[in-house]
């Protein structure tokens, strides 16, 4: 696995936990990271496809209303939505 792709799994793997923890702050700051990291598109597209299937609806709709947007939807490719 090479250190960019470790990163990636880390960072995901420790926002799953800052939700599943009702941690905004912790969940906040890892965001941070990551959209500075990888960008917003990328982060939007590792949401869908990885971290939204681990979630309950409540952790998701406590990630969205952390987030401050909604993720870019699968289907529709365009721009997020403000909430």
């Amino acid at each position: 696995m090479s250190p960019e792709t470790l990163t990636t799994v880390t960072l995901l793997t420790e926002l799953l936990l800052a939700l599943r923890l009702n941690d905004a702050g912790a969940f906040k700051h890892l965001l941070s990271l990551c959209l500075d990291e990888h960008g917003h598109e990328t982060v939007d597209e590792l949401t869908w496809d990885f971290l939204l299937p681990l979630l309950s609806d409540e952790e998701a709709d406590r990630m969205v209303g952390w987030m401050g947007y909604k993720p870019l939807s699968p289907s529709n490719g365009s721009g997020s939505e403000a909430l």
